[in-house]
């Protein structure tokens, strides 16, 4: 079932003119939507002058290099999709919307761009005048506070548990990234960061447990040593990176499932790190 919307600009008289948008009303998508991509008043002008949509994209206007239509199979990921234009529907133009249009509308959502350019919003219940407008960018704000995490830059969807999960995760991962750097440069100040907490903490050990996990140490080194000097692609790298929170624990424990392994191998260690790769492509793709 589509979350509808209307989608409207404040009138300098204090009455809204808007469109009616079907897909996605919610605050994590349309929302955002809005408030990144249509923040001034010429791109909302913009916006409704193609009247009644189906779902609110980045863009209005497509590649004209390219085919765009109301297909799903023929549609630009990042344009908007219009019953007037890219349907053929007729009546679908932007025009005033009342109060009573609102209560009647069965939509779930109203959007208002204000004579001050701020994006606001409000739930609405079929037959129940809307309450007052709150401000869409600190909502906004303030979910993702309510789900334990940053927003996302550049996503618009909905959040299921199991996805809010994936997302601390992986936040959790990316928390030392450096934008600065490439992703093999990343990689490697990540493992070499990992094995020197890796020896600091066994140092505190007693040298029993010191002695029974040289084996352990050795691999660490050796692996760091690999990702360091070996040549890994940026793709490759991006995937590491992304793999764990511990790369070199995470490599440890796959080395435990294989069959046999040897640490003097170069090609071992080669097969060890195109091994874990492919896992995590896998568990990416299920994700």
């Amino acid at each position: 079932m589509s979350t509808r919307s209307l989608i409207c600009k404040e009138q300098p008289d204090g009455s809204y003119y808007g469109i009616y948008c079907h897909s996605d009303g919610y605050l994590t998508y349309n929302g955002a939507m809005l408030v990144d991509h249509y923040s001034d008043a010429k791109k909302v002008d913009e916006l409704l002058s193609f009247g009644d949509m189906a779902v609110l994209k980045q863009k209005t206007v497509p590649d004209p290099t390219r085919p765009h239509s109301f297909d799903y199979n023929e549609r630009q990921d990042d344009v908007s999709v219009f019953y007037g234009r890219d349907r053929g529907e007729t009546n679908t133009e932007a025009r005033i919307i009342t109060i009573k249009d609102i209560m009647n509308s069965w939509c779930n959502y109203l959007y208002v761009f204000g004579k001050d350019g701020v994006w606001r919003y409000s739930y609405i219940l079929n037959g129940i005048e809307p309450k007052e407008l709150a401000n869409v960018r600190e909502d906004l704000n303030a979910k993702y506070r309510e789900l334990g995490i940053k927003r996302p830059k550049g996503f618009y969807g909905y959040w299921t548990p199991e996805t809010i999960a994936n997302e601390k995760l992986m936040q959790e991962i990316l928390s030392d990234y450096d934008e600065d750097l490439s992703y093999n440069e990343n990689l490697i100040k990540k493992v070499n960061a990992e094995l020197e907490e890796f020896k600091n903490d066994m140092l505190a050990k007693p040298p029993a447990e010191i002695y029974n996990a040289a084996g352990k140490i050795h691999f660490y080194e050796y692996m760091a040593g690999y990702i360091e000097y070996e040549e890994i692609d940026e793709e490759q790298s991006e995937t590491l990176y992304k793999s764990d929170k511990h790369i070199l624990s995470a490599l440890w424990n796959k080395m435990l499932e294989l069959d046999d392994f040897n640490i003097a191998n170069e090609g071992d260690a080669d097969y060890l790190v195109k091994e874990h790769i492919k896992d995590c492509k896998i568990q990416s793709e299920q994700m």
